[in-house]
């Protein structure tokens, strides 16, 4: 017969309840460390709230592209989110506006605040978990030391000029 928990968790899913799924699927696991459909729904949530988080950084870098007036870059990203989640209201309404000539807000609105974490569920330790929490993406470390650097070597002109990356390592 199967959990009850696992109907439970699956419409807690559906009504965008993450964390509350998360927090059932974890105490579901608990009496069941061996249950595949448990850890699978796990997996999910966990896909959903990674697609979650580069949702929201590419909302981020559209606000700023139209706070740097590049509007063309900001409708491409637009339509990129949109083709993840093409229910986002947020990137279609400033999509239709971009397209209508509408002036997009340049400021991205206040961020809502984070979802309250699930406390753990009693005697489950994260080690048993197939995953961990999810963990914004952090490109501070993508190009040490200031970034790729322009080839001065031979003069061109601005628009054919390349970037080519130095490695710390080569110096």
């Amino acid at each position: 017969m199967s959990d009850p928990r696992i109907e439970n968790a699956r419409q807690l899913m559906a009504a965008g309840k993450l964390d509350e799924a998360m927090g059932v699927l974890k105490a579901a696991l608990k009496d069941d460390p061996a249950n595949a459909d448990v850890k699978a729904l796990l997996v999910e949530i966990q896909e959903r709230l990674m697609l979650q988080l580069q949702i929201d950084e590419k909302m981020k870098r559209v606000h700023l592209l139209l706070k740097e007036g590049f509007k063309e870059n900001a409708q491409t990203l637009l339509e990129e989110i949109l083709k993840i989640d093409g229910q986002n209201r947020e990137a279609s309404e400033l999509l239709q506006q971009l397209k209508t000539g509408g002036e997009a807000p340049a400021k991205p609105p206040e961020a809502p605040a984070p979802p309250a974490e699930s406390p753990p569920a009693a005697g489950v330790d994260s080690e048993e978990l197939p995953f961990g929490p999810p963990q914004p993406f952090d490109d501070s470390q993508a190009f040490p030391e200031g970034g790729p650097k322009l080839d001065e070597s031979e003069p061109s002109p601005p628009s054919q000029r390349r970037l080519r990356w130095r490695s710390p390592l080569s110096r």
